[in-house]
């Protein structure tokens, strides 16, 4: 009998051993995945936890500012440049607070519309300049409005549509 007592208490050990390192296991799994989740966001996403969707009508554009910049550190990332040319967006009813940018290869730009601060901005990669410019300039030209809509969603989808549905 005591053979047999001593076989089930050796069993019982490993078995709750093996239960407490599964467990364990799991937890640390769970733990691992959380900050691999968390390791992969390069930024904290802004939400304003409720959707957001309007229409603007475009009937000039503004003066444009061009922006250069770098990070002159003595690595080669020295060498790579941002590039930025914005144009503020004049829209009918003399609504102001509307910017159009155009961003540079280099950049990566986190939203597509961005509200900070007042004022909202349309980013656009610069591959896209004189197509969008050479459209709204001719729109205009012709005595029409360039209608925009512009969603941001509480889940953080953004989207800029200009001359379009």
């Amino acid at each position: 009998m005591k053979p047999v007592l001593s076989f089930f208490s050796c069993l019982l050990f490993c078995t709750i051993s093996a239960w407490s390192q599964t467990q364990q296991t799991a937890a640390a799994d769970l733990r691992m995945e959380k900050a691999a989740s968390q390791g992969s966001m390069v930024f904290k996403p802004i939400r304003n936890g409720v959707d957001n969707s309007e229409a603007i009508e475009i009937v000039g554009l503004g003066t444009p500012s061009f922006k250069v910049s770098n990070m002159a550190d003595g690595t080669y990332s020295s060498y790579e440049h941002s590039l930025r040319v914005s144009y503020p967006l004049l829209l009918s009813g003399g609504k102001t607070g509307y910017v159009i940018c155009f961003y540079g290869t280099t950049e990566k730009i986190p939203y597509a519309v961005e509200t900070k601060g007042g004022t909202t901005t349309l980013f656009f990669p610069f591959s896209t300049h004189d197509l969008i410019k050479g459209r709204i300039e001719q729109t205009i030209a012709t005595k029409k409005k360039i209608a925009v809509k512009l969603v941001q969603l509480a889940d953080g989808y953004r989207e800029a549509i200009i001359g379009g549905n």
